[in-house]
């Protein structure tokens, strides 16, 4: 488990293979109860799949632990890794209302996302308004000011990004 040439600590080397360790003992017990049915059964696609995520495990541990460094091999292991969010669905398949708030909360991005521009403009137009007020403030005490006052408004409204997040 190595990051851009530094090693990951102990403690995360230590969960990977109990992880490892915790899947393939799901995967044996899954084999000696389907028996045959594990590679002729309903779930056979998932049955390979699982097996081929536990045994690249179970070799990216071993290439890891060689301490040899063979870093085309250990970057296409660590690359599977990726693969066992593919194991999610699977789960979520049983978690009916996790599901339906998932497929909520994605239903519901183009909506968010045009609150938020309806937001910005807002925002923006508010901060044309308060930058207009005061340029106008300015052009009737000067373009020095009279003190604290238009200090505190060259710094507050003095550019567009400044007047819209004050």
């Amino acid at each position: 488990a190595e990051m851009e040439g530094r090693h990951a600590p102990e403690w995360l080397r230590v969960v990977e293979a109990l992880f490892a360790i915790f899947f393939l003992g799901e995967l044996s017990l899954r084999f000696m109860v389907e028996r045959c049915l594990f590679f002729v059964g309903p779930e056979v696609k998932w049955n390979m799949f699982d097996s081929l995520l536990v045994f690249l495990s179970i070799a990216d541990l071993a290439v890891d632990s060689s301490g040899r460094s063979n870093f085309l091999l250990g970057r296409m292991l660590r690359l599977t890794r990726f693969f066992r969010l593919a194991r999610l669905s699977r789960v979520v398949r049983h978690f009916i209302s996790l599901r339906l708030v998932v497929f909520a909360i994605l239903d519901s991005m183009s909506s968010l996302f045009w609150c938020f521009v309806v937001i910005g403009l807002a925002v923006y137009i508010f901060a044309i308004i308060f930058m207009n007020a005061t340029s106008e403030h300015f052009a009737v005490v000067g373009h020095q000011g009279d003190g604290r006052v238009s200090e505190d408004l060259k710094h507050r409204y003095g550019g567009l990004y400044t007047s819209m997040v004050t």
